[in-house]
Protein backbone atom coordinates (compact mmCIF):
# COMPACT_ATOMS: atom_id res chain seq x y z
CA UNK A 1 0.00 0.00 0.00
CA UNK A 2 1.66 3.52 -1.00
CA UNK A 3 2.05 6.00 1.31
CA UNK A 4 0.37 9.60 1.21
CA UNK A 5 3.56 11.04 -0.40
CA UNK A 6 3.60 7.97 -2.44
CA UNK A 7 0.07 8.35 -3.46
CA UNK A 8 0.45 12.25 -4.53
CA UNK A 9 3.62 11.50 -5.98
CA UNK A 10 2.16 8.87 -8.26
CA UNK A 11 -1.02 11.17 -8.67
CA UNK A 12 1.39 14.03 -10.12
CA UNK A 13 3.11 11.92 -12.25
CA UNK A 14 0.11 10.38 -13.82
CA UNK A 15 -1.01 14.40 -14.55
CA UNK A 16 2.28 15.13 -16.27
CA UNK A 17 1.99 11.86 -18.34
CA UNK A 18 -1.69 12.95 -19.39
CA UNK A 19 -0.09 16.88 -20.24
CA UNK A 20 2.49 15.35 -22.45
CA UNK A 21 0.46 12.84 -24.13
CA UNK A 22 -1.83 15.96 -24.53
CA UNK A 23 0.64 18.52 -26.34
CA UNK A 24 2.24 15.50 -28.60
CA UNK A 25 -1.37 15.23 -30.12
CA UNK A 26 -1.76 18.65 -30.22
CA UNK A 27 1.47 18.74 -32.45
CA UNK A 28 0.74 16.13 -34.03
CA UNK A 29 -2.58 17.74 -35.63
CA UNK A 30 -0.79 21.12 -35.94
CA UNK A 31 1.81 18.78 -38.34
CA UNK A 32 -1.35 17.29 -40.20
CA UNK A 33 -3.03 20.69 -40.82
CA UNK A 34 -0.19 22.12 -42.03
CA UNK A 35 0.64 19.33 -44.11
CA UNK A 36 -2.75 19.62 -45.71
CA UNK A 37 -2.47 23.05 -46.33
CA UNK A 38 1.10 22.61 -48.37
CA UNK A 39 0.51 18.92 -49.89
CA UNK A 40 -2.10 17.82 -52.63
CA UNK A 41 -3.85 15.01 -50.86
CA UNK A 42 -6.43 12.88 -53.10
CA UNK A 43 -9.56 12.91 -52.35
CA UNK A 44 -9.11 16.14 -49.78
CA UNK A 45 -10.85 19.53 -50.03
CA UNK A 46 -8.11 22.24 -50.21
CA UNK A 47 -7.93 23.91 -46.62
CA UNK A 48 -9.05 21.26 -44.55
CA UNK A 49 -7.56 18.32 -42.48
CA UNK A 50 -8.64 14.86 -44.09
CA UNK A 51 -9.91 12.33 -42.05
CA UNK A 52 -6.68 10.82 -42.78
CA UNK A 53 -3.51 11.38 -44.49
CA UNK A 54 -1.13 8.84 -45.88
CA UNK A 55 1.91 7.96 -43.83
CA UNK A 56 -0.17 9.80 -40.23
CA UNK A 57 -1.20 8.65 -37.42
CA UNK A 58 -5.33 8.36 -38.34
CA UNK A 59 -7.27 11.44 -36.40
CA UNK A 60 -9.95 9.13 -35.44
CA UNK A 61 -9.64 6.20 -33.77
CA UNK A 62 -12.29 3.19 -33.59
CA UNK A 63 -15.05 4.27 -30.94
CA UNK A 64 -13.69 8.12 -30.30
CA UNK A 65 -15.69 10.66 -31.62
CA UNK A 66 -13.34 12.59 -34.66
CA UNK A 67 -11.87 15.75 -33.11
CA UNK A 68 -12.11 14.83 -29.49
CA UNK A 69 -9.54 13.42 -27.26
CA UNK A 70 -10.35 10.05 -26.32
CA UNK A 71 -10.15 9.40 -22.38
CA UNK A 72 -7.74 6.49 -23.41
CA UNK A 73 -5.28 6.18 -26.03
CA UNK A 74 -3.84 2.75 -26.79
CA UNK A 75 -0.30 2.24 -25.14
CA UNK A 76 -1.01 5.07 -23.40
CA UNK A 77 -2.45 6.55 -19.38
CA UNK A 78 -6.03 6.45 -18.73
CA UNK A 79 -7.44 9.99 -17.56
CA UNK A 80 -7.79 10.12 -13.96
CA UNK A 81 -11.35 9.39 -13.33
CA UNK A 82 -13.00 10.29 -9.96
CA UNK A 83 -14.52 7.63 -8.21
CA UNK A 84 -17.19 7.82 -5.84
CA UNK A 85 -16.17 6.78 -2.04
CA UNK A 86 -19.21 5.28 -0.10
CA UNK A 87 -19.51 6.21 3.13
CA UNK A 88 -19.69 3.45 5.68
CA UNK A 89 -22.81 2.84 7.79
CA UNK A 90 -23.07 4.96 10.60
CA UNK A 91 -24.96 2.16 12.56
CA UNK A 92 -22.45 0.03 12.00
CA UNK A 93 -19.84 1.67 12.76
CA UNK A 94 -21.82 2.53 15.98
CA UNK A 95 -22.04 -1.28 16.58
CA UNK A 96 -18.69 -1.91 15.92
CA UNK A 97 -17.71 0.12 18.81
CA UNK A 98 -20.11 -1.54 21.33
CA UNK A 99 -20.87 -4.50 23.60
CA UNK A 100 -23.97 -6.41 24.21
CA UNK A 101 -24.08 -8.04 27.60
CA UNK A 102 -26.58 -10.63 28.41
CA UNK A 103 -27.47 -13.97 29.74
CA UNK A 104 -29.60 -17.42 27.87
CA UNK A 105 -31.69 -14.81 26.29
CA UNK A 106 -28.90 -12.80 25.01
CA UNK A 107 -26.59 -15.60 24.24
CA UNK A 108 -29.86 -16.41 21.57
CA UNK A 109 -29.14 -13.15 20.08
CA UNK A 110 -25.15 -13.71 19.33
CA UNK A 111 -26.66 -16.78 17.63
CA UNK A 112 -28.81 -15.31 15.35
CA UNK A 113 -26.14 -12.48 14.70
CA UNK A 114 -23.65 -14.96 13.51
CA UNK A 115 -25.87 -17.50 11.74
CA UNK A 116 -27.09 -14.07 9.82
CA UNK A 117 -23.60 -12.71 8.80
CA UNK A 118 -23.81 -10.59 11.38
CA UNK A 119 -25.34 -8.34 9.36
CA UNK A 120 -28.01 -7.61 11.94
CA UNK A 121 -25.66 -6.08 14.97
CA UNK A 122 -22.51 -6.14 12.47
CA UNK A 123 -19.21 -6.88 14.23
CA UNK A 124 -20.04 -5.80 18.42
CA UNK A 125 -18.35 -7.79 20.40
CA UNK A 126 -20.81 -10.20 22.46
CA UNK A 127 -20.48 -10.99 26.32
CA UNK A 128 -23.22 -13.09 26.69
CA UNK A 129 -23.61 -16.41 28.64
CA UNK A 130 -26.02 -18.58 29.75
CA UNK A 131 -27.34 -18.69 33.19
CA UNK A 132 -25.17 -15.28 33.70
CA UNK A 133 -26.79 -13.03 36.33
CA UNK A 134 -25.74 -10.58 38.96
CA UNK A 135 -24.93 -12.87 41.37
CA UNK A 136 -22.51 -14.88 38.96
CA UNK A 137 -21.15 -11.81 37.62
CA UNK A 138 -19.37 -11.41 41.74
CA UNK A 139 -17.55 -14.06 41.59
CA UNK A 140 -14.41 -14.45 38.70
CA UNK A 141 -14.50 -17.80 38.80
CA UNK A 142 -17.96 -18.57 37.93
CA UNK A 143 -18.56 -20.80 34.57
CA UNK A 144 -21.82 -18.50 34.39
CA UNK A 145 -20.02 -15.37 33.46
CA UNK A 146 -19.53 -14.25 29.55
CA UNK A 147 -16.29 -14.88 27.53
CA UNK A 148 -13.98 -12.36 26.21
CA UNK A 149 -11.35 -13.25 23.20
CA UNK A 150 -11.64 -17.03 25.07
CA UNK A 151 -11.33 -16.24 28.64
CA UNK A 152 -14.04 -16.27 31.28
CA UNK A 153 -14.34 -12.47 32.69
CA UNK A 154 -16.41 -9.94 34.51
CA UNK A 155 -18.47 -7.59 32.67
CA UNK A 156 -16.40 -4.82 34.39
CA UNK A 157 -13.12 -6.35 33.12
CA UNK A 158 -14.40 -7.67 29.41
CA UNK A 159 -15.68 -4.08 28.48
CA UNK A 160 -12.10 -2.62 29.48
CA UNK A 161 -10.32 -5.49 27.68
CA UNK A 162 -12.24 -5.08 24.27
CA UNK A 163 -12.39 -0.91 24.53
CA UNK A 164 -16.13 -0.62 23.89
CA UNK A 165 -17.80 2.76 23.91
CA UNK A 166 -21.16 1.65 24.05
CA UNK A 167 -22.59 -0.93 26.43
CA UNK A 168 -25.93 -2.78 25.91
CA UNK A 169 -27.28 -4.60 28.74
CA UNK A 170 -29.61 -7.26 28.69
CA UNK A 171 -29.87 -8.54 32.15
CA UNK A 172 -32.35 -9.51 35.53
CA UNK A 173 -34.44 -12.08 33.64
CA UNK A 174 -32.02 -14.66 35.94
CA UNK A 175 -32.32 -12.44 39.37
CA UNK A 176 -36.37 -12.52 38.70
CA UNK A 177 -36.71 -16.22 38.70
CA UNK A 178 -39.10 -18.27 41.49
CA UNK A 179 -39.83 -15.50 45.02
CA UNK A 180 -36.85 -12.84 44.03
CA UNK A 181 -38.86 -9.58 44.11
CA UNK A 182 -38.55 -7.07 41.31
CA UNK A 183 -36.97 -4.55 43.85
CA UNK A 184 -34.12 -7.15 45.05
CA UNK A 185 -33.08 -7.35 41.68
CA UNK A 186 -33.52 -3.72 40.85
CA UNK A 187 -30.86 -3.31 43.45
CA UNK A 188 -28.58 -5.80 42.50
CA UNK A 189 -28.57 -4.02 38.96
CA UNK A 190 -27.93 -0.87 40.46
CA UNK A 191 -24.58 -2.28 42.31
CA UNK A 192 -23.81 -4.16 38.68
CA UNK A 193 -23.74 -0.65 37.02
CA UNK A 194 -21.21 0.78 39.52
CA UNK A 195 -18.89 -2.06 39.10
CA UNK A 196 -18.86 -1.31 35.23
CA UNK A 197 -18.65 2.46 35.41
CA UNK A 198 -15.86 2.02 38.29
CA UNK A 199 -13.74 0.49 35.76
CA UNK A 200 -15.00 1.74 32.23
CA UNK A 201 -16.25 5.47 33.42
CA UNK A 202 -16.64 7.17 29.83
CA UNK A 203 -18.89 4.45 28.03
CA UNK A 204 -22.01 5.24 27.32
CA UNK A 205 -24.91 2.50 28.74
CA UNK A 206 -28.07 1.33 27.19
CA UNK A 207 -30.38 -0.39 29.35
CA UNK A 208 -32.19 -2.72 27.20
CA UNK A 209 -35.71 -4.44 28.80
CA UNK A 210 -36.04 -7.99 30.00
CA UNK A 211 -37.50 -9.71 27.68
CA UNK A 212 -41.59 -10.39 28.61
CA UNK A 213 -42.60 -14.05 29.35
CA UNK A 214 -45.23 -16.14 28.80
CA UNK A 215 -48.14 -16.84 31.17
CA UNK A 216 -46.77 -20.10 33.60
CA UNK A 217 -43.30 -19.29 33.19
CA UNK A 218 -41.31 -19.67 36.37
CA UNK A 219 -40.41 -15.79 35.82
CA UNK A 220 -43.66 -13.76 36.21
CA UNK A 221 -44.13 -11.36 33.28
CA UNK A 222 -45.90 -9.09 36.35
CA UNK A 223 -42.75 -8.96 37.93
CA UNK A 224 -40.57 -8.16 34.45
CA UNK A 225 -42.99 -5.77 34.11
CA UNK A 226 -42.37 -4.07 37.26
CA UNK A 227 -38.67 -4.22 36.70
CA UNK A 228 -38.38 -2.79 33.33
CA UNK A 229 -40.16 0.33 34.96
CA UNK A 230 -37.63 0.81 37.83
CA UNK A 231 -35.19 0.74 34.80
CA UNK A 232 -36.56 3.03 32.90
CA UNK A 233 -36.93 5.66 35.54
CA UNK A 234 -33.62 5.37 36.67
CA UNK A 235 -32.31 5.68 32.85
CA UNK A 236 -34.15 8.88 33.17
CA UNK A 237 -31.89 10.66 36.24
CA UNK A 238 -28.09 9.61 34.37
CA UNK A 239 -26.92 11.74 31.48
CA UNK A 240 -24.94 8.83 29.89
CA UNK A 241 -27.92 5.80 30.64
CA UNK A 242 -30.24 5.44 28.30
CA UNK A 243 -33.40 3.29 28.24
CA UNK A 244 -34.14 1.16 25.09
CA UNK A 245 -37.75 -0.69 24.72
CA UNK A 246 -37.03 -4.19 23.64
CA UNK A 247 -40.04 -5.79 25.31
CA UNK A 248 -43.03 -3.84 23.74
CA UNK A 249 -42.55 -5.05 20.14
CA UNK A 250 -42.51 -8.44 21.67
CA UNK A 251 -45.53 -8.10 23.54
CA UNK A 252 -48.95 -9.57 22.57
CA UNK A 253 -52.08 -7.56 23.79
CA UNK A 254 -51.97 -8.91 27.33
CA UNK A 255 -48.39 -7.68 27.55
CA UNK A 256 -46.61 -11.26 27.96
CA UNK A 257 -44.25 -12.76 25.25
CA UNK A 258 -46.25 -13.60 21.65
CA UNK A 259 -46.65 -16.83 21.57
CA UNK A 260 -45.11 -17.24 18.03
CA UNK A 261 -42.18 -15.29 19.34
CA UNK A 262 -41.64 -17.77 22.15
CA UNK A 263 -39.51 -20.94 21.52
CA UNK A 264 -40.47 -22.79 24.71
CA UNK A 265 -43.25 -21.63 26.04
CA UNK A 266 -42.01 -19.92 28.36
CA UNK A 267 -39.14 -17.35 28.04
CA UNK A 268 -36.54 -17.86 25.02
CA UNK A 269 -37.53 -16.49 21.85
CA UNK A 270 -37.20 -17.58 18.07
CA UNK A 271 -35.77 -15.89 15.12
CA UNK A 272 -38.20 -14.21 14.32
CA UNK A 273 -37.89 -12.41 17.98
CA UNK A 274 -34.15 -12.07 17.16
CA UNK A 275 -35.32 -10.14 13.92
CA UNK A 276 -37.50 -7.39 15.93
CA UNK A 277 -34.87 -7.54 18.61
CA UNK A 278 -31.94 -6.37 16.69
CA UNK A 279 -34.27 -4.36 14.17
CA UNK A 280 -35.21 -1.88 17.28
CA UNK A 281 -31.71 -1.85 18.07
CA UNK A 282 -30.86 -0.94 14.90
CA UNK A 283 -33.66 2.20 14.80
CA UNK A 284 -32.77 3.15 18.31
CA UNK A 285 -28.77 3.61 17.36
CA UNK A 286 -30.69 6.09 14.39
CA UNK A 287 -32.50 8.06 16.27
CA UNK A 288 -29.66 8.10 18.98
CA UNK A 289 -27.39 9.51 16.54
CA UNK A 290 -29.80 12.03 14.86
CA UNK A 291 -29.66 14.02 18.29
CA UNK A 292 -26.07 13.56 19.08
CA UNK A 293 -25.67 14.91 15.47
CA UNK A 294 -28.43 17.97 16.56
CA UNK A 295 -26.72 18.74 19.83
CA UNK A 296 -22.93 17.34 19.39
CA UNK A 297 -21.78 18.28 23.36
CA UNK A 298 -21.95 14.92 24.39
CA UNK A 299 -22.83 14.18 28.10
CA UNK A 300 -21.27 14.75 30.80
CA UNK A 301 -19.05 11.40 31.56
CA UNK A 302 -19.85 9.58 34.86
CA UNK A 303 -17.03 10.18 37.24
CA UNK A 304 -16.17 6.82 38.45
CA UNK A 305 -16.13 7.42 42.16
CA UNK A 306 -19.67 9.18 41.76
CA UNK A 307 -22.31 7.10 43.70
CA UNK A 308 -25.54 6.36 41.10
CA UNK A 309 -28.67 7.68 42.00
CA UNK A 310 -30.93 5.81 43.87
Amino acid sequence: MRSERGRRKYGVNRIAAAIVLAAAMIIQFTDVASAAETQAVPGAVPGTVPATIPGTVPATVPGVVPGVVPATVPGGIPENVPVAIVAPDPVNVFLSQSAFIGNSVGEGLTMYNNAKGKVPLGNATMLTRVSYSFYADKNAMSKYIPKYAGTPMRAKDAIKQSGALYVFICMGTNDLVGNSSAENAFSKYQEYLSGILAENPLVTIFIESCTPTRPGSNVNNEKVTKFNSYMKSYCDKFPNMNYVDIATPLMDETGHLSAGLSSDGSLHLTNKAYEIWANTIRAYISGFLALRAAAPTPPPAVPANAALPK
